[in-house]
């Protein structure tokens, strides 16, 4: 796995939203797709942010919380309560994204992603080049990559080809979830 890179890991047609999205369609999309996450980008292809399943579901606890109470508003972060409720009542993708986005280029090694992935706890990378989104690698693109043969440069896999349809396919609306 050493020679392997972002660039042939990565889902290269990354189903995408802009920041003013509707939270529903956002959640309708992950569920129809399939898919744990989308990057929130904007009209020129820059990542703004990523909103993923944790995000959404962070919203729907948030439907349980109760009013701070004396003491804790005495002590609380008055920015974190602020941030907490604009992130668990927000209407658009751009009011529950996370902005914290951890970013590789396509150059970067299989196993920098992994440690990048180990050392911030995250599920998934987005691939920019020159600040646009080109990709996305997930864990799971990490696990076949230990079990794929290593790719022949320059040539196109099956492997990376049947990933590069099935994404250019989830993006037409006659495509059935798969």
């Amino acid at each position: 796995m050493p020679d392997l890179t972002a660039r042939d890991l990565m889902t290269p047609d990354v189903v995408t939203v802009p920041p003013e999205t509707p939270v529903v369609a956002v959640a309708r999309l992950l569920s129809e797709r399939g898919i744990s996450a989308v990057p929130v980008v904007d009209k020129g292809g820059t990542p703004l942010g990523i909103v993923t399943e944790a995000d959404l579901i962070r919203r729907l606890a948030g439907e349980e919380d109760k009013p701070a109470g004396w003491f804790r508003s005495l002590f609380g972060d008055p920015a974190a309560q602020a941030d907490r409720y604009a992130r668990t009542h927000g209407a658009t993708a751009a009011d529950v994204m996370t902005e914290d986005l951890v970013t590789v280029e396509e150059s970067t090694t299989a196993g920098h992603i992994a440690h990048m992935m180990e050392e911030e706890g995250i599920r998934r990378v987005l691939v920019v080049q020159g600040g646009r989104l080109r990709g996305i690698v997930s864990r799971a693109d990490l696990l076949r990559a230990l079990v794929a043969p290593p790719p022949v440069h320059g040539a196109l896999s099956d492997d990376r080809f049947r990933r590069a349809a099935l994404a250019a396919m989830r993006k037409e609306p006659w495509a059935a979830p798969f």
